[in-house]
């Protein structure tokens, strides 16, 4: 996945920080300890209100959905943020046609950002969405305990739209996760690029201890909550009916001795009794089964056609019979 204008933005992002953290000085332990967790959305979207038209494919206004990126836990106490968002390929970012900018949407959590970037890119397996946001770092207010009030809020950071496949049906998942990356020095020009979201105390801390990434970009790494877009299918199922079979005339009298149903009839010795042995049981169901398949590799007598026609209506063997004499071993065990 290789996109030029989105290193570029990366790199200027880099620039920036380390331009403002430079000219920021250097503040006190913070009393009130940042706690960044991110969230990307977790849409769970019903069949019927996609497919309104009820032909079995995605309405196409419906097609685009909205993922949003949000932050708590950080209120007043973030100030840089570069971030990255991957999804399968199948998901298409929904992208303005004259200016091949990504739809997106900014929200409250960056409202004082000096600088704030959402691009995307594609990929054979995945797609990216690349975020990045910087506020000024000049201090002029304070939480009571004297902790420094950054310009990052709590809230929806940005959202970004993405188009659902023409093809997609119910019951199909697609994941989408933050992950964190580090872009190497030969592709970012000349130093290493690591994802982040801090202040410029944390931001220094690291860097003066030569770490790649500082504590509290540390832990909103541990503690993301990834999201997804989930079709559920809540189309009604039909009834299900059970067959039904009409009474037949000179019907058999069925008398039960032990496991095996043996039924007598005037006209034969053991109705259903295809092999001879004095009862019907599953091995004659069988026998006849086999006999339907294939008539030529298992032949029945005279005597056991007259016995497995059952149904009363002089046809021969056919799969009623065997409908009907399956019934008589359910019913009677």
């Amino acid at each position: 996945m290789k996109n030029t204008k989105l290193l570029s933005i990366i790199t200027t992002m880099t620039m920036a920080i380390s331009y403002t953290v430079a000219l920021t000085p250097a503040l006190t332990a913070s009393a009130v300890t940042p706690q960044p967790v991110l969230s990307l959305s977790k849409l769970d979207l019903n069949w019927s209100e996609l497919d309104e038209n009820n032909d079995g494919i995605i309405d196409e206004d419906k097609r685009v959905q909205e993922v949003e990126v949000s932050v708590s836990g950080a209120n007043y106490l973030w100030c840089y943020c570069g971030i990255h968002v991957f999804f399968p390929s199948e998901i298409a970012p929904h992208v303005d046609p004259l200016t091949d900018q990504l739809e997106r949407t900014y929200g409250k959590a960056v409202s004082k950002a000096a600088l704030s970037t959402v691009v995307y890119a594609t990929g054979e397996t995945e797609n990216m969405v690349f975020a990045s946001f910087a506020a000024t770092t000049t201090i002029t207010n304070y939480f009571d305990d004297g902790t420094p009030m950054y310009r990052g809020k709590d809230g929806m950071m940005f959202s970004f739209e993405v188009v659902l496949p023409a093809d997609a049906s119910p019951g199909e998942k697609w994941d989408f996760s933050f992950k964190y990356v580090v872009t190497p020095p030969s592709v970012a020009g000349g130093r290493s690029i690591n994802d982040l979201f801090t202040n410029a105390d944390y931001y220094r801390a690291a860097d003066e201890k030569g770490l790649n990434t500082d504590e509290m970009t540390q832990y909103a790494i541990d503690h993301w909550q990834n999201g997804y877009i989930n079709i559920l299918d809540d189309r009604p199922t039909e009834p299900t009916t059970e067959p039904t079979t009409e009474a037949a005339t000179n019907e058999p009298t069925t008398e039960a001795t032990s496991k095996n149903l043996v039924i007598t009839n005037p006209e034969s010795t053991v109705t259903g009794d295809i092999n001879n042995d004095g009862i019907f049981d599953l091995s004659d169901i069988v026998g006849i089964t086999n006999y339907l398949t294939n008539t030529s590799k298992y032949p029945l007598p005279p005597r056991a056609l007259k016995n497995a026609d059952v149904a009363g209506n002089g046809d021969g063997v056919t799969t009623q019979d065997v409908f009907y004499l399956t019934q008589l071993i359910v019913n009677n065990n």
